[in-house]
């Protein structure tokens, strides 16, 4: 018949089940991801601040933390990439000239993977080394919530290191992405 033991084996299953279907629909706990063309060039410009104050203050861990992982070794890519550009030396000491913007779709490729698209901020502007450079400020949908709480990431946040991200996209230009006009002025940094 039924035993105290088949009453609180199928409880703990119906238990166990509706705990994890409550914790799927808890608010926050998931976001679908956003399309890159929502992203607005105010929110990457916001990100392009964040990144001057942290290069100003020479702190290269939040800088790196930027790109949506955890900075857990001086190896990183992003370090890599200031180290290419002359170190805590090379930081600018003025903020970058933004010249163009666009949106760079998603790729979907012919494996099946996918390539994230983004907003694309164009920077231009001197190194601490008095070099210029030309860069592409890239800002991606990120899976979890970013340094703003906006669900976007930098993948390459050292933005005079003079990275580009569109070149040999064949998405990425007239036609293919929003293109906008801006104006040749550095963005203001919040005191």
């Amino acid at each position: 018949m039924w035993t105290k033991q088949y009453w609180f084996w199928h409880l703990w299953v119906v238990v166990t089940l509706l705990l994890i279907a409550g914790c799927s629909f808890i608010p926050g706990s998931t976001q679908p991801r956003r399309a890159p063309q929502t992203i607005t060039q105010a929110e990457a410009e916001a990100l392009l601040i964040k990144a001057q104050e942290y290069a100003k203050a020479q702190d290269t861990v939040k800088l790196c933390e930027l790109n949506g992982f955890p900075q857990t070794s001086p190896t990183s890519l992003c370090m890599d990439h200031i180290n290419m550009r002359g170190g805590l030396a090379g930081i600018p000491s003025d903020p970058p000239r933004i010249v163009d913007t666009f949106v760079m779709d998603d790729i979907r490729h012919a494996n099946g993977t996918m390539t994230s698209g983004g907003r694309v901020l164009v920077v231009e502007g001197v190194d601490g080394l008095g070099k210029s450079y030309r860069s592409e400020f890239f800002v991606t949908p990120a899976t979890e919530p970013g340094p703003l709480g906006n669900w976007l990431r930098v993948p390459f946040p050292v933005y005079w290191s003079g990275v580009r991200v569109s070149g040999g996209n064949p998405r990425a230009g007239p036609g293919n992405s929003i293109r906008e006009e801006v104006p040749a002025v550095a963005p203001t940094a919040t005191p």
